[in-house]
């Protein structure tokens, strides 16, 4: 019985882990459609789409790459770059 308790004690505690997490990864990279080459250091935005309030942004890397972590939801993806 006692390890019953404990089973359910720490099944108690990880499953309150698993409900804490708001944010999802989001990744990707961004090349030019015409040879390829990493759009490098370009702003990448996630707006709210009735209003367009900032919701989280970051700027990729020399290789193109970049990460966010988002809230659950339906949002615009926005790049920038220069010379785009």
């Amino acid at each position: 019985m006692k390890h019953a308790r404990m089973l359910c004690v720490v099944l108690a505690l990880s499953s309150g882990s698993l409900l804490a997490q708001t944010t999802f990864p989001l990744q990707g990279s961004l090349k030019k459609t015409t040879d390829r080459t990493p759009v490098d250091f370009a702003n990448v935005l996630l707006r709210k789409p009735a209003d367009s309030t900032l919701v989280v942004g970051t700027t990729s890397n020399e290789l193109g790459a970049f990460r966010l972590e988002a809230p659950q939801g339906t949002f615009l993806l926005e790049i920038h770059a220069l010379g785009y």
